[in-house]
């Protein structure tokens, strides 16, 4: 299963709610083999929280029993996944070397993967 890919830098490392993405150009929608799941509409019934980072930056901290979505090349986890989830990261980069130590500011649509290790 994974999320639609439509987030950029500034999306990363802070929560979000989903009742923003209700009206959104790009919907958030959960796909699995090529499809909508009934999990999409259910996450759109009600707000939820949630976050994106990039996947680089925390897969080795994840294992199978925190619920994540692949998008692209970032991770969403939703509720109190996403709480545990923007914690990994923020512990991630005071961790990281110092070439990603700067804040980079970058007013491109690169993933945050490489780009944007922005701390809210």
């Amino acid at each position: 299963m994974h999320a639609s890919e439509i987030f950029w830098p500034d999306d990363c490392g802070v929560i979000l709610e989903t009742k923003d993405y209700h009206d959104h150009p790009k919907k958030l929608l959960l796909y699995q083999d090529g499809e909508a799941t009934p999990v999409s509409d259910l996450m759109s019934r009600q707000n939820h929280i949630f976050t994106v980072v990039p996947r680089a930056a925390v897969k080795e901290e994840l294992d199978w029993r925190l619920p994540v979505f692949e998008a692209g090349p970032h991770l969403l986890a939703f509720d109190g996944a996403a709480l545990l989830v923007v914690e990994l990261w923020r512990r991630s980069y005071d961790a990281a070397p110092r070439e990603y130590g700067a804040v980079k500011e970058k007013d491109t649509h690169e993933s945050c993967q490489d780009s944007d290790w922005r701390l809210n």
